[in-house]
């Protein structure tokens, strides 16, 4: 396994070792608390989740169990669903992936509480949990790389992995910025709550209700340069390999023998 897991959460250039990697998410929780003004790992609905899940259907029942008693749900679970069940294979691949540091690595209770605190957040208003809906689809955009670099059976190498875990925090925190939005949107009284719906008026487009504001472009734009590093870290590598291996052919000794 990888000496080191993640970057700083403001600069994916330098990976932090990995006994800070529970700082990593410790400061994040912070920020949700902040975001939220709630505390996740106090919240009933993160324990509601099995700490060790036998399988991503088990917490696909969950979800569905916490939200049945809303109409736009049971009207629109299935959207939901297909969104949600990539997120979490994702989340238990990566936990399983990292092994021995594990124990830092957020699951049931703090991923899938969040997403479960944020769809709670909607109070089953079919509009939020459209806007949920598209801008977890941007999301999972960018985590199906996860999938892909920790399907095979070697791991990736450690500089890709900190990018991949930079990257799941910074959907932990697209998490928090939609459920303060959710929230704030839902109040009668809210000044968002207007502005949310002459954005969807204009747009006709249920990810800008979310996306449009500031923070939450942040993340998306973060989640971007993570995916261009990525990139350049694959290239660079795969160039290493290449090199490498045209070295080592140009060493070997010829095998062919001459014609007399």
């Amino acid at each position: 396994m990888p000496a080191s897991l993640t970057g700083r959460l403001g600069d994916p250039e330098g990976p932090i070792p990995v006994n800070d990697f529970g700082k990593l998410w410790k400061d994040a929780l912070q920020r949700y608390k902040e975001e939220t003004d709630r505390d996740l790992l106090e919240l009933p609905i993160g324990k509601t989740f099995p700490p060790s899940p036998s399988s991503a259907d088990e917490i696909m029942r969950c979800f569905e169990k916490q939200n049945e008693s809303f109409k736009a749900f049971r009207t629109r679970g299935e959207k939901i669903r297909r969104v949600l069940r990539p997120i979490v294979d994702i989340v238990l691949v990566f936990k399983e992936c990292v092994g021995d540091v594990s124990h830092s690595v957020p699951g049931s209770e703090v991923i899938f509480g969040a997403i479960g605190v944020l769809l709670q957040t909607t109070k089953g208003v079919s509009g939020l949990y459209d806007s949920v809906e598209a801008l977890l689809q941007e999301v999972i955009v960018y985590l199906k790389r996860v999938t892909i670099h920790l399907k095979p059976k070697v791991p990736p190498a450690p500089e890709v992995m900190n990018v991949l875990a930079d990257a799941l925090v910074q959907v932990f925190t697209a998490l928090a910025m939609a459920t303060k939005y959710c929230n704030l949107a839902v109040k009668s009284d809210s000044r968002l709550r207007s502005l949310m719906r002459v954005s969807f008026r204009r747009s006709k487009d249920y990810f800008l209700v979310l996306a449009d504001q500031a923070d939450v472009k942040a993340v998306l734009e973060r989640l971007q340069n993570l995916a261009v590093r990525e990139a350049q870290i694959i290239g660079a590598d795969t160039n290493a390999i290449v090199r490498e291996s045209e070295y080592f052919t140009a060493c070997r000794p010829s095998t062919n023998i001459p014609l007399l």
